[in-house]
């Protein structure tokens, strides 16, 4: 069996992409976790740096970024909690993170010799100012 062209995943990641659009069941983000997150089709389909470097320069991943515009927004975190007001919140998430992105930031966190928490907060924060600013 030979192996598909760049051209052929392309359009099975489209017509992949296309499902999950016409289902309804999807907004933006969940179907961009679909496609590109770890074990997504996009990744399966496009498994190298060097894969994924020539799909984004298809028509096809054009096609889907488009497609994945056009999905509806994911519902704002107040529609979906329970917490309702500022006066609800305790100042504590809940963030689940890749396995390797959990390790790379604890391992930062301990060559600077500071915790987990502080850590990510100072990294929230400098974005934070980088919006402002």
């Amino acid at each position: 069996m030979s192996k598909k062209t760049i051209a052929e995943r392309a359009t099975e990641a489209l017509a992949y992409t296309d499902q999950l659009a016409d289902s309804g069941h999807y907004n933006w983000v969940e179907a961009n976790n679909a496609l590109f997150g770890p074990g997504g089709q996009i990744t399966t389909l496009f498994p190298t740096r060097e894969d994924r470097i020539a799909f984004s320069q298809t028509d096809a991943y054009k096609t889907i970024s488009k497609r994945l515009e056009s999905l509806p927004k994911p519902p704002l975190q107040s529609e979906t909690s329970p917490l309702r007001s500022p006066d609800d919140v305790n100042g504590a998430i809940l963030l689940r993170l890749p396995k390797s992105l959990h390790a790379a930031l604890f391992a930062e966190a301990e060559a600077e010799g500071v915790s987990l928490n502080q850590l990510c907060l100072s990294k929230l924060m400098i974005q934070l100012r980088a919006l402002v600013e």
